[in-house]
């Protein structure tokens, strides 16, 4: 945010989520003087959560390490295309590179691909049509589904 408040002056990042390194996040907000343009809501309640990603124009997920990436797939299913480190783990599962989002190798990418969404609406939007086919795709219960039909497949052997 505080190397792209110059470029986009109406740029804002709402943090959903607690944990460890939450106070390491209120301290660079605070380093770097963005603590106007940072809203920290910790835990919030799935309705929250949701609303909060239908209005976002991209899901940042700065994480180093990331399971599947089902905040990835939320954010998809409401058209936002996501940003994230391809060396994370399971981001390369729940983005599409170039397609549904952006994997990066570098803080310098990471921050380069969210301008680069941020620039283009039109990237966006067609990332973001991409993100919520590729999100529609996983439901419970074709999951179950699929895996019924495949534990009997082989219990036929």
């Amino acid at each position: 945010v505080a190397d792209l408040a110059d470029r986009f002056p109406d740029i804002h990042l709402d943090v959903v989520g607690s944990g460890d390194w939450m106070s390491n996040i209120v301290e660079h907000v605070e380093k770097r003087n963005v603590s106007d343009r940072v809203t920290l809501h910790g835990h919030v309640d799935l309705n929250t959560k949701h609303y909060l990603l239908s209005q976002a124009a991209v899901m940042a997920m700065p994480s180093l390490k990331e399971g599947w990436g089902l905040t990835i797939l939320e954010a998809g299913y409401h058209a936002v295309p996501s940003v994230a480190f391809r060396h994370a783990g399971g981001t390369q599962e729940s983005i599409q590179d170039g397609h549904t989002g952006i994997l990066c190798d570098t803080t310098e990418e990471f921050t380069h691909g969210i301008a680069a969404l941020l620039d283009s609406r039109e990237q966006r939007a067609k990332m973001g049509a991409a993100a919520r086919v590729f999100a529609l795709r996983f439901d419970w219960e074709r999951t179950g589904t699929e895996l019924t039909e495949l534990l009997e497949q082989q219990t036929q052997f």
